[in-house]
Formats: C-alpha cells, structure tokens, sequence
C-alpha cells in the first residue's frame, strides 16, 4: 500500500512539475516577444526543468521519496 502511495505521490509531483515547465515555457515565449525580463524567465525555466529532470530520474531508478504524515 505504502508502495503505490508513493508512486501516485511521485507521479503527481512529476505531472504538476511538467505543467509548471509548459507555463515557464509560456512566459519565456511571452517575455522573449516583448523583450522584457527575459534573463528572469530564462532562469525560472530551466530551474523548472532542472526540477523536472530530477524527479524524472528519480521515477526511473525507482528511488522513491517516502513522506511520513503523523
């Protein structure tokens, strides 16, 4: 049970941390068209996708992080 806890843990931070990359994505497009604070949408997104890439792997390896809620 705990097992499957996980992974539906793993797989809905991994899926929220894909839509916050699609939206960084957005803005960076939506910042390169006025040209204003690219630099910050830049960084924005690639920690995003830096985010996103880590937890991917995690998902690969099977190294799941196992939350204890008292």
């Amino acid at each position: 049970m705990r097992d499957s806890k996980a992974a539906l843990d793993l797989m809905y931070r991994r899926s929220r941390c894909a839509a916050d990359f699609d939206t960084a994505n957005k803005n960076l497009d939506r910042a390169r068209q006025k040209n204003k604070d690219v630099q910050q949408a830049e960084t924005n997104q690639q920690n995003i996708k830096k985010k996103f890439e880590t937890i991917s792997e995690k998902a690969k390896d099977g190294d799941f992080v196992f939350v204890v809620v008292l």
